[in-house]
């Protein structure tokens, strides 16, 4: 177990005037972390552990930096000691080491594809890891050259008929020729 040693206290966060996180906001970067290290690669089930810890956040009644000061971050369900030291940085720090090191792997761009409709984290990854996409514009120029070759035709479907969308909301003037006999 490894702990963050350079950690200030809560006590040094205030009179730096830093804020804190609010629960929903540890949810919400809990959520991003589970999606970098999914889309990375990381071991599916510690991923997940993440993800479902998120969700358990969010629906605390207690705030979670009102635990950290206490020192009762493991009374959390899930929460272990390594956990415990994570929780704790994201609220000292509003950030984590495992999080800025995950970011450098992952293009800023691959977890924009996440905002597609029904485009989910592992075919993020799939899409991330077997075809090298790294932004939507570099997904919507793969799904017009028809170069995803091996993806599900409900996916395919899905982020054509996505694109289709954007480009009459974007570009009304043009013409949809493109996916004109997939679209319609």
């Amino acid at each position: 177990i490894v702990f963050p040693l350079s950690l200030p206290s809560l006590e040094w966060v205030r009179w730096k005037g830093e804020t804190t996180m609010t629960n929903e906001q540890l949810e919400v970067e809990l959520k991003t972390l589970h999606d970098l290290l999914q889309i990375g690669g990381y071991d599916e089930q510690r991923a997940k552990s993440l993800a479902r810890l998120a969700v358990t956040i969010g629906r605390l009644p207690m705030s979670v930096e009102v635990l950290c000061k206490q020192g009762r971050l493991c009374d959390i369900p899930g929460v272990g000691a390594t956990t415990a030291a994570l929780l704790s940085e994201y609220i000292l720090t509003g950030t984590s080491q495992r999080r800025k090191i995950w970011e450098q792997r992952i293009p800023k761009g691959v977890l924009q594809l996440l905002a597609i409709p029904g485009i989910g984290v592992k075919t993020v990854r799939r899409l991330y890891q077997q075809w090298g996409i790294e932004s939507v514009e570099a997904l919507e120029r793969a799904v017009r050259q028809g170069t995803l070759r091996g993806l599900d035709t409900r996916t395919t479907t899905t982020l054509r008929a996505h694109f289709v969308r954007q480009t009459r909301l974007q570009r009304p003037q043009e013409t949809l020729s493109l996916f004109a006999e997939e679209a319609y």
